[in-house]
């Protein structure tokens, strides 16, 4: 059984009925468009669509749902080559105003890090935080066929320069504790700490 279709009715911004239509189809076509998804949205959740309020004949326009306002922090973007601070009222307006994304302005907030030529804190914090340290290398052990340790180098990338293989070869040899995984005929391993 096929369902028939509402009466669907334009207004303006104040609730008023300016036109009637008798689908929802039928005004998205007036509108020049083919879907009725954007007038359907509309009265739902109260919204606008091609710039009107919509209603089903016999209701009354529902009210714009208000969004709550999420918590904002103000922040503060230290430009550093002149250490000249602005402030900015949130997260969304620091990266508006200067053309960074969101992701990498949270990120060097968190680390305390820049990104391209401004270091951030949030404006109720005392100071930025300090950039994290490089990671610790971890030494890298050559053993033999006894079980002797034969050398020892301080990183992967020593180690690479040293035995003259690439530096994923060193990675693939130390990360499985197979005895069969080998490098230049001898066994690697991380140095235990």
């Amino acid at each position: 059984m096929a369902r028939t279709p509402r009466k669907v009715i334009q207004c303006d911004k104040d609730g008023k009925a300016i036109t009637s239509f008798p689908s929802a189809k039928a005004a998205s076509l007036s509108h020049g468009s083919p879907y009725p998804n954007a007038i359907h949205k509309a009265i739902r959740y109260g919204m606008t669509a091609f710039g009107f309020r919509w209603r089903y004949e016999g209701e009354e326009c529902v009210s714009p749902i208000k969004k709550t306002p999420g918590k904002r922090r103000p922040i503060i973007s230290i430009n550093i080559k002149d250490h000249q601070e602005r402030l900015f009222e949130s997260l969304s307006n620091a990266s508006r105003n200067l053309g960074i994304g969101i992701s990498a302005i949270e990120h060097a907030l968190l680390t305390g890090g820049q990104v391209k030529g401004y270091r951030f804190r949030y404006a109720d914090a005392d100071a930025v935080i300090p950039a994290k340290s490089q990671p610790l290398t971890r030494s890298i052990e050559v053993i033999d066929e006894v079980g002797q340790v034969v050398a020892n180098y301080p990183s992967a990338k020593e180690a690479s320069k040293a035995l003259g293989v690439s530096l994923s070869m060193i990675y693939w040899c130390t990360a499985h504790k197979s005895k069969n995984r080998r490098c230049k005929g001898y066994r690697l391993r991380y140095k235990a700490m």
